[in-house]
Formats: structure tokens, sequence, C-alpha cells
């Protein structure tokens, strides 16, 4: 219909007739991108067939400072990720297309739909990511095991995977049903060593404005990072936790994390939860403001925001503020364990009686092995 539309548009053009064309409401075919950064016609915008590998070849192909550009509302089928590898000041810009993955689900591989390897200064905006994790009903971690081609628990089709780099962006976009996290950042040797290379660990990540819905791990995990921004973002049905920022090993780093502005709900096991305190000043200055949870834990009465969660571990956490956040909460609203420095204050906690078992009903706060940690005007 819109070929005949713009076939009718160029004979009246050439009698010298002036057109404007009004939107038809229809679905329109996608407008191709122009400039040296448009994304080639020859690779195919209609979900027709794989297209991960031209897209890697061709983005990584571009020389850096280049602004990548997707046709307007394009889809592209990938059976594996698109990765961009050690690129520099490169933007890439969806331009509102989609990208749906049908990559086994095995828990064996990494296969986000999209991998940002080592890079400077990447940015990936405006675009829908889309996974193959389907299952409905009851959230669970075994059923999710169960799902996998393997029966392995762990997933790591995320939908945006940060590995190493410096000043990343994920910006404005929808991230669904994808198995494993919405996004992550991870240590690149994790993929493609050695340890210690410069970009190895993920810094100033900034994700901006995304929303989640349906992850079959959480919807966002930062991992390990040196600088995160998490900013006026949505976690919608975590089918583990909403926001997880987890150490592998204690010798790793998570500092300077900063998780504001954002909504959280339906999340299965936690809200948020920073469990591992790495050695010395490993872990330090997280920063929880303004944000809103709608929601309590799925299955059990766990905590909604929890900061240390291993009475046993001898390490700290150092410098975390938690303020200005609301939440709904049927056990312990907000709990720092083995933190050293910070504050809990105005935070808004509507207790919500569900008869827990455990943890009991207790105070909404609950702050131990802890020092120099101040609460005020939490409460209803």
């Amino acid at each position: 219909m819109k070929r005949a539309v713009l076939a009718a548009v160029a004979l009246l053009a050439a009698a010298g007739v002036a057109v404007v064309l009004l939107g038809s409401g229809g679905e329109d075919e996608p407008v191709p991108a122009r400039g040296p950064g448009a994304v080639p016609a020859s690779i195919a915008s209609d979900c027709s067939k794989n297209v991960e590998a031209e897209l890697s070849r061709f983005i990584n192909g571009v020389a850096d400072g280049t602004t990548v550009r997707f046709p307007r509302g394009g889809c592209y089928a990938q059976g594996n990720r698109i990765e961009v590898r050690d690129k520099r000041d490169l933007t890439i810009d969806g331009n509102g297309s989609s990208f749906r993955s049908s990559a086994p689900n095995s828990g064996l591989a990494v296969k986000p739909n999209w991998l940002l390897l080592r890079g400077r200064g990447v940015r990936l905006t405006d675009m829908k990511i889309v996974g193959n994790f389907h299952l409905e009903g009851e959230r669970s971690q075994k059923r999710v095991g169960e799902a996998t081609v393997s029966g392995v628990g762990n997933q790591f089709n995320m939908g945006v995977g940060v590995y190493g780099g410096d000043d990343i962006h994920v910006t404005d976009m929808t991230i669904e049903h994808v198995f494993g996290d919405g996004v992550t950042t991870a240590v690149a040797q994790y993929l493609d060593g050695p340890a210690g290379q410069p970009l190895d660990i993920p810094r100033n990540v900034h994700v901006e404005r995304v929303k989640v819905t349906k992850a079959a791990r959480h919807c966002f995990s930062p991992n390990q990072a040196v600088g995160f921004w998490l900013e006026d973002s949505e976690a919608k049905d975590c089918w583990y936790g909403g926001f997880d920022a987890e150490l592998d090993d204690p010798k790793q780093k998570l500092q300077d994390i900063h998780v504001l502005r954002n909504t959280f709900s339906d999340f299965n096991m936690f809200g948020l939860v920073i469990p591992v305190a790495g050695n010395g000043s490993n872990t330090k200055d997280i920063e929880i403001r303004d944000n809103r949870f709608l929601t309590v834990p799925g299955p059990v009465c766990n905590t909604i925001i929890e900061v240390g969660i291993y009475p046993t571990n001898p390490n700290t956490i150092k410098n975390v503020v938690v303020e200005g956040n609301s939440m709904k909460a049927h056990g312990v609203g907000i709990a720092f364990d083995h933190v050293e420095g910070g504050s809990i204050r105005d935070n808004r906690i509507e207790y919500e009686d569900r008869n827990c078992q455990y943890p009991r009903k207790t105070p909404l706060l609950r702050v131990t092995n802890s020092t120099g940690v101040t609460t005020q005007d939490n409460g209803g």
C-alpha cells in the first residue's frame, strides 16, 4: 500500500503538483536510514531471517565516532548475540526498530540480544529488545531451570550485556521476555580474556529510561562496576529480583552505584539487593534514592531493600544511602548488615500483613553488625 502511495506522489511531483503526506494510521514499512552509518538495506529488516552475524560485521566495521542508524520501524531477527567489540565513541540508534531473539535457552552460553564488549563511549538507544522467555503462571527459579534445554538454572540470554568498557549508555528502550537479566554488567574476562586489561571492569555505565518487562532472572543486575547509574527506569515481572548488584568474588569491585527515581513491581524474591561485601573498600558509595516499590515479593516475605546478607562475612559495605523511597512491605522493609557509614531516612514504608512466618513482623528497619548508620523519619 505504501509503495503505491509513494508512486502516486512521485507522478504528481513530476507534474509539478505539491503534495503533503499525512500519517496513514496503518502499519508502515521500515523507513530506511540515511548517511554513512545507515544500516544497509541488504540486511533483512522484516524479521524474515536471522541477521545477527551481518549486523555484527557491519557495526564492527564502521569507523570509531560513527552513528549507526537503523531504519525506523525495522524488525531484526537473531539466533545469537549482536556483538559490538572494542568500539570507541560509537552511537547505535535503533530508531524504534525491534530486535527479536530465538537463541536457545540452554543456560550454558551467553547470548544476549546485544553484547557490548570493552567499548569506550558507546551508546545504545531507542529500540525494542525481545527475547524468547514465555513461561506463564507462578514465578519460580525451579520452573525457569526446567525450561532450559539442559536443565541448568543459570540464565545468560539477557537483553543487554555490558562486559567491561567505559562510558557506556543504554537509554530509551524496552526489553521484554528475556531469558536472563534485562541489563547486566560484568567483567570482560568472562567472555574474552585476559583479566586485568584496562577495560576489563565496566566503568561509568548509564542505564536511563529503560523498561524491562518479564526477565527470567533479574530485571537489572550490575555484577561488577565502578560507576553505575540506573535512572528513571522500570522493572516489572522479574522472576528472581528487581535489582541485584552482586559480586561474584570479594576481590571484584562494586563502587559508585546510583539507583535513582525508578519503579519496581511484580518482583519474585526481592526488590533490590546488594548482598556481598568485597575486600577492603571494594564495595562502597551506594545511593538508592527516590524509587518506588509498588508490590511485595511473590511467594515469601522477603525484605524489599537489603544491603549485606551474609552475617559471617567480615567485610563491610561502605557509605550506603537509602533515602526518599516508597514501598510496600510484609516483613522488613529495609535491612543493612555489615554496613560502615550511611543513612536510612525519609522512606515511606507501608506494612501489608500476610501472616509471614519468616521474618516475623518486626520493625520496618533492621540494622545489624553496622557502624555509623543513621536512621530518621521512616514510616507509613
